[in-house]
């Protein structure tokens, strides 16, 4: 139960889209509230990185992941201006913020991407094997026929 559990999760598209987006949705708002009672204390700016991964990863329309990451990037400004710090240390941790937000978000498309690429590829190869009455080696990269 556990490893299906897991297999849904790292294979794009498994969890239904709105699973996904109340859930990530959830969780970023519980992260942002509880960085707001922690304040400074308590980093949890790591944290908004999880349901950024789940919505960029099973999320069909890019327009569900620019919208998450550009609302945990206000939320995030938003708890760096209530630190108090220099304009240059604010301005340098919402530059941070961004680039690391985009990046995770963009890792997590790419990895989506290529993971439905390979497995397509791999239906693919499959349904010509049977097809055809071969098996792919995968070992040593050759077609061999089924005795």
């Amino acid at each position: 139960m556990v490893s299906s559990y897991f297999k849904r999760l790292i294979t794009p598209g498994a969890v239904p889209q709105f699973v996904v987006i109340i859930v990530s949705y959830l969780s970023i708002l519980t992260i942002f509230l509880l960085d707001l009672v922690s304040g400074s204390e308590i980093l949890l700016q790591v944290f908004y990185f999880f349901p950024l991964i789940l919505i960029s990863f099973h999320c069909e329309r890019k327009a569900l992941v620019i919208g998450a990451v550009v609302i945990t990037f206000v939320l995030q400004v938003f708890m760096l201006l209530t630190y108090h710090m220099s304009v240059t240390s604010t301005i340098i941790e919402m530059s941070m913020v961004l680039w690391s937000d985009v990046l995770v978000a963009s890792v997590s498309r790419y990895a989506r991407a290529n993971l439905k690429e390979n497995l397509r590829r791999t239906t693919s190869e499959a349904a010509q094997s049977r097809q055809f009455g071969t098996h792919h080696d995968a070992r040593i990269g050759t077609n061999q026929s089924e005795h």
